[in-house]
């Protein structure tokens, strides 16, 4: 196969992949905040809860890589908001990537069937951020330019690591990190839970189970939450590590 028409089918494919991989997310964020899947290709978000008044965009990334936020798209939100939504959350999804093997399992699926099977295997964490949380961590970090985004265009991003960054709010040091930020830690409600969410696509059944991390502004961790069954004194509350 030339080398030119050989490049242009290994972008398609990660193209294709991408997009799964944003699909099966979307899914699996929507069964545990309720609301329906949005287009992302009008530039709206991935999932809109009316009834509880917030939407939701969703990223992914393995856990030895880093999370790309596009500046942008996060400014758009934020103007989007407060109306006529009550708020704005960012769901950041890990899963475990390659190991001592060269080639992810992810590169090796061929189907959106065998895909979607190989994240709900690997799918370990995920993040439930407001968005205000996000902006601070922009002025932190700072951004990025000329960086690849999921669509594959160049924009300015910034990134955000596991250890380095969101982990820290559960670890102990969750006051320092606020503080760095500029934020109040007593403005928000933090917490964890073990999830055990089964995803039915096309007549399949795909179990993931992952722990999710919240920081949200109260009122909405009532609402989010009050909808859920959690098993009692599962869910750790604002200020218990």
């Amino acid at each position: 196969m030339p080398r030119v028409i050989l490049s242009s089918w290994m972008r398609m494919r990660r193209k294709n992949t991408t997009g799964r991989v944003g699909e099966f997310y979307a899914r699996l964020i929507q069964s545990v905040v309720g609301g329906t899947a949005e287009s992302s290709f009008d530039n709206g978000s991935d999932i809109l809860n009316h009834q509880l008044g917030f939407e939701v965009e969703v990223k992914a990334s393995s856990n030895n890589q880093h999370f790309r936020i596009s500046s942008s798209q996060k400014l758009r939100y934020l103007e989007k908001t407060p109306f006529p939504l009550d708020c704005f959350l960012y769901a950041l999804c890990s899963y475990r990537g390659k190991g001592s093997d060269k080639r992810s399992r992810l590169s090796r699926c061929r189907t959106k069937a065998e895909l979607f099977g190989v994240l709900a295997e690997r799918t370990d964490e995920v993040y439930l951020f407001d968005i205000e949380i996000l902006n601070a961590f922009e002025r932190k970090l700072g951004v990025l330019t000329g960086r690849y985004v999921g669509n594959g265009a160049k924009e300015e991003v910034f990134t955000m690591q596991r250890k380095r960054d969101i982990r820290l709010f559960w670890n102990g040091r969750r006051l320092e990190s606020m503080n760095s930020l500029g934020l109040r830690s007593s403005d928000w409600t933090f917490g964890s839970v073990e999830l055990e969410e089964n995803l039915s696509v096309g007549g399949r059944i795909y179990a993931a189970s992952f722990t999710l991390f919240t920081a949200l502004r109260p009122s909405i961790h009532r609402k989010l939450f009050k909808t859920r069954e959690f098993p009692p004194n599962q869910y750790r509350h604002r200020g218990v590590k």
